[in-house]
């Protein structure tokens, strides 16, 4: 049995050199250009002739400032022409079932039922960790889920009959693509104070990627309080925004 934590990964950029990721954000900050401009603009002949990539710098503090004039409009839709793809695992199956509630996404998931438990990775949520006393009960729960799943395996049950007895803390893996629109809603959500922790971790760390790639999207996205600069929980957070 091993104890794991939660890592992400941005999957367009993982095989890319610098270079290549700098072409790959100039071609998605042009797409969310052209698409918002589109809107707005009868032209026809010539309409995308304005910018290509290489962008220089200029050329980029224009496109990226007209964006952030687009993004204080209710306008989101050009928000959907570029998506963004994650390699999130070591999350746990309870914050996975939160995770694909998110169905405006594609997910593809390790499946329980062909992916046998040689040795079982669990999570250990931070109030459990923080108490010893229940913290090595906790252990001592899991090596016998493990010890169990294992006999289950070697006396010819099926890896998906034997699954039932996983605990929700059982590690899994997850694809995961969201356009812009999408992870700006899946911010909002899970950047709250009332989402529970272990998603809001992953959520923040995923923001701090995407600020970094696109801050003319997302310089301002968090909670959702951030936006509307008010709590529409039924119950508010004594919490302030972004303090994470």
């Amino acid at each position: 049995m091993e104890i794991v934590t939660p890592k992400v990964e941005l999957l367009d950029i993982v095989s890319l050199g610098p270079e290549d990721i700098n072409t790959l954000i100039d071609v998605n900050i042009l797409k969310l250009y052209y698409a918002y401009r589109r809107c707005y603009s009868g032209e026809v002949e010539g309409f995308t002739n304005k910018y290509h990539s290489p962008m220089t710098a200029a050329e980029r503090i224009e496109v990226e400032d007209f964006i952030r004039k687009m993004r204080k409009s209710p306008h989101e839709s050009p928000l959907e022409h570029v998506t963004m793809t994650w390699h999130v695992y070591n999350m746990d199956r309870a914050i996975s079932h939160q995770w694909v509630r998110h169905r405006l996404a594609a997910h593809s998931q390790a499946s329980q039922r062909y992916v046998k438990y040689d040795n079982l990775e669990v999570t250990v949520p931070d109030s459990i960790k923080n108490n010893e006393n229940m913290f090595q009960a906790y252990k001592k729960y899991m090596e016998g889920v493990e010890e169990l799943y294992k006999g289950f395996v070697d006396n010819g049950i099926p890896a998906e009959d034997a699954r039932a007895i996983l605990p929700n803390a059982t590690a899994t893996h997850i694809v995961t693509t969201m356009n812009l629109r999408e992870m700006i809603h899946f911010f909002n959500e899970r950047c709250c104070y009332r989402a529970q922790k272990g998603i809001r971790d992953i959520a923040y760390e995923m923001l701090d990627i995407a600020k970094d790639m696109y801050p003319c999207v997302f310089e301002n996205v968090g909670p959702k309080c951030v936006s509307m600069h008010r709590c529409p929980e039924a119950r508010p957070c004594k919490e302030k925004p972004f303090q994470h």
